[in-house]
């Protein structure tokens, strides 16, 4: 995630690393930034402090578009079979935090 609190996110990258992402096509419930081990293991909360995280709620509450890449991965079927892809821009239509698959909060 590229971006900064003042002036949203300019980009994300979706690619597998993190457990609660869930890839639609076209929507995309993106898991902020923060909280994983070195095996993409969530160990601890996400917060809003974190530059990623704030800067894709300003995106939301200004309507700026945000940049999607995917990275190659077996989880979703939109992702390409190899390398990466800029998938075009995408607006952040909500957010908010919930328990996620690892038993701690993310956004």
């Amino acid at each position: 995630m590229c971006g900064t609190k003042k002036a949203g996110a300019e980009s994300i990258v979706v690619s597998g690393g993190y457990k609660d992402d869930e890839d639609y096509g076209n929507v995309i419930i993106y898991t902020g930034h923060g909280g994983q081990d070195s095996s993409n293991n969530q160990v601890s909360d996400q917060t809003l402090e974190d530059a990623g995280n704030a800067a894709l709620v300003t995106s939301h509450m200004e309507g700026l578009p945000v940049r999607v890449l995917r990275g190659a991965h077996k989880g979703s079927i939109y992702a390409p079979a190899t390398g990466y892809r800029y998938d075009g821009l995408y607006r952040v239509t909500s957010y908010g935090s919930k328990l996620g698959i690892d038993g701690f909060l993310v956004w």
